[in-house]
């Protein structure tokens, strides 16, 4: 039986990691983190794995050529992961 991911919204993340809306939408812009999933409507969640993921590797002192690396890799695993 397939297990799915925990999925979070965006308040979870800012409790994760404290910055404003338009600093996370800019860092996904340049893929310096996930991308979120559609989730129905306007609403949108992300996988809390990849978001724990990244802020360990921001607190290890990843630079952003490390993260932008990590974030390809982590949304290619989640598109091999679910593929339909």
């Amino acid at each position: 039986m397939q297990t799915f991911p925990k999925i979070i919204r965006k308040s979870t993340i800012q409790g994760k990691l404290p910055i404003s809306t338009s600093a996370l939408y800019e860092r996904i812009k340049r893929g310096l983190f996930p991308t979120s999933i559609q989730l129905g409507g306007k609403a949108v969640g992300w996988i809390e794995e990849e978001v724990d993921t990244v802020i360990r590797a921001m607190i290890t002192g990843a630079d952003k050529s490390a993260l932008k690396q990590l974030v390809a890799r982590l949304i290619s695993e989640r598109n091999e992961r679910f593929r339909i």
